[in-house]
């Protein structure tokens, strides 16, 4: 019987980076499923040419992002797929997420919220960054707003030669021109978690005075920040397995001539976002408080006492400013909260509870079930 010939698979990626990796495993969930192939990875930089040519690879898939690199891989003449349009005018076949709807989704999330200002911060060279800009931008004028834009070299990161001193320079007087509160949507999360470190030193409250958007929900990049920072899931693992599925038609002499743009995923709310900016100064000062208590029982008195004036007044306030009562709000950022810590880490209900202020994990169970149908379990499950 003849044994069928494995077909030579390169996978030109930096596993550094969180996107590359949840592209991985969408690769690997299709090579499990379908294919007959040998991997060898290398980073995606012009140094993988050498040992690439010597192996002689039947196919590639890769997150390609200089312009070098993607001229050299060209002159190959075998299937490539790149996950990632970073690259002007670039010819390889690449699958990625929908950048305009990245931006367009971003933009009615912050509107919704009331903002003074809103900016945007990230790569100036990146084709999806620039897209990003133009759907963010376009969803926001259509409602009447204008967007600053400040522009860094992230591809993904920073360039090694960059200065840092006169780059964080060039930032602080971007965000003193902001009006407060202002918005920004980060490119990705990278930048997103810079811009956050920045703030910090210049004593910028996140969510008071900027609130921060990044994209990708690389849970390192997000988690690591003060305060987590808000994410949009991208379907990397989705983008994987279906550039696996693009390779192995093109392998098998099945032409693809169009690149495919896939719909990202939800907002992933945290807590640089978690703010609804009011002009009533009692109405934010309550907000805030509810903010920063979160994790402990928050009674609605204790709001009151916080902002100086009687029940019957805030809940007024709160009733014409955000629609819902004091209670409900505390509730609501309790909520939020839960849902969180239940998608990013193993803590037991008990101490979900806990650490978002209830007194009892029946009590969270009945509330957490009322707010989303379902028991907190089952969130975690599905999520």
């Amino acid at each position: 019987m003849k044994v069928k010939t494995k077909k030579k698979i390169a996978l030109i990626f930096n596993q550094d980076i969180g996107y590359c990796r949840e592209v991985l495993f969408g690769i690997q969930e299709f090579y499990l499923e379908n294919s007959n192939w040998i991997f060898r990875n290398g980073v995606s930089d012009r140094k993988v040419l050498k040992p690439l040519l010597e192996w002689q690879p039947d196919g590639i898939i890769g997150h390609i992002f200089d312009k070098n690199l993607a001229n050299e891989l060209q002159k190959l003449s075998i299937p490539i797929v790149n996950t990632t349009k970073t690259i002007p005018d670039c010819s390889l076949t690449t699958i990625d997420v929908d950048h305009y709807e990245v931006g367009r989704l971003a933009a009615n999330y912050l509107l919704q919220k009331n903002f003074a200002d809103y900016g945007y911060f990230g790569s100036k060279l990146a084709v999806f960054s620039q897209l990003r800009l133009q759907g963010f931008s376009d969803t926001l004028r259509q409602n009447n707003y204008e967007i600053k834009t400040f522009y860094g070299n992230f591809l993904p990161r920073l360039q090694i030669e960059d200065s840092w001193v006169k780059f964080d320079k060039n930032i602080e007087q971007w965000l003193k021109s902001l009006r407060k509160p202002a918005a920004v949507l980060a490119s990705n999360d990278t930048p997103a978690r810079y811009l956050s470190e920045i703030c910090q030193q210049l004593n910028i409250k996140i969510p008071d005075d900027v609130a921060i958007l990044g994209v990708d929900n690389n849970l390192m990049e997000c988690t690591l920040a003060t305060p987590p920072i808000s994410s949009i899931e991208v379907p990397a693992q989705e983008i994987g397995y279906q550039a696996a599925e693009l390779l192995d038609k093109m392998l098998h002499d099945k032409i693809v001539s169009n690149d495919i743009s896939l719909p990202p995923g939800q907002i992933i709310a945290r807590r640089s976002s978690d703010i609804l900016a009011v002009e009533d100064g009692d109405v934010a000062t309550a907000l805030s408080f509810i903010r920063t208590n979160i994790n402990r029982r928050i009674l609605v008195e204790e709001v009151c006492d916080k902002v100086g004036i009687s029940r019957r007044q805030l809940e007024r306030k709160f009733r014409r400013d955000i629609g819902r009562s004091i209670h409900t709000e505390i509730r609501s950022s309790q909520i939020s909260l839960a849902k969180n810590i239940l998608r990013e880490n193993n803590k037991t209900i008990q101490e979900v509870s806990a650490m978002c202020g209830f007194n009892s994990t029946r009590s969270f169970t009945e509330v957490f079930k009322t707010a989303t149908s379902m028991t907190p379990s089952e969130y975690r499950n599905k999520n």
